[in-house]
């Protein structure tokens, strides 16, 4: 795995930069309190976060795929994948998993205002919660 400390030594590129800010980001994000009010709102930036995570990493993935001969993103006889097949294979796994976590937050959302709507009625005495 390539370093982020090494390749913005040597060139710090703005999605160097980006992507180091996102993990700082991530990091911090383990730290917060977050409010009851606040829930459904997380889960639906969460959900367009990880999907623009998935999306950058279908578009590396892509310029991979292009910059590279078929051949080196086949297994070889022995069964060992170049690196550039690891990364293509990595990346889109990512992606789908990325995928996957966006629905999940989506439907976080959505029963998180559920869970809101029902509470908001059982306090005003019209419904059960």
């Amino acid at each position: 795995m390539t370093s982020i400390t090494h390749a913005s030594a040597v060139a710090p590129s703005v999605a160097v930069m980006t992507a180091e800010e996102l993990a700082a980001f991530a990091k911090r994000l383990t730290t917060l309190t977050i409010e009851p009010a606040e829930r459904r709102l997380v889960f639906s930036l969460f959900a367009e976060a990880v999907e623009a995570i998935a999306s950058t990493a279908n578009t590396i993935t892509y310029g991979i795929t292009e910059e590279t001969p078929v051949c080196g993103l086949l297994a070889s006889p022995d069964g060992v994948l170049p690196l550039e097949g690891q990364a293509v294979f990595e990346a889109s796994d990512a992606a789908g998993l990325l995928a996957q976590a966006r629905d999940g937050f989506r439907e976080a959302a959505q029963a998180v205002e559920e869970l809101d709507r029902l509470a908001s009625l059982a306090a005003q005495g019209g419904g059960r919660a």
